[in-house]
């Protein structure tokens, strides 16, 4: 479903979810990368990375349901 976690009684739409927010200002390479990535347990989604923090390890993601959230890079799996 689009933009939800939970399944159908999950809110349509863009939607975020409640991780702690990493500072701005460090930026990787990676980002734009398509990847999978798995959001509060789940299964693995396609998502494009929109910043990297490095120091804690913390990647913002957007699924390609429209959520965007921070996930630890931990994880994440590449699609190559």
């Amino acid at each position: 479903m689009p933009g939800s976690w939970g399944g159908p009684s999950a809110p349509t739409g863009p939607q975020s979810w409640s991780q702690p927010v990493a500072p701005q200002e460090v930026r990787w390479p990676m980002v734009q990368q398509r990847v999978y990535a798995s959001v509060q347990g789940g299964p693995y989604q396609m998502a494009t990375v929109l910043e990297v923090n490095k120091p804690s390890a913390m990647i913002r993601i957007r699924l390609d349901g429209g959520a965007e959230g921070w996930v630890p890079a931990s994880h994440l799996r590449s699609t190559s």
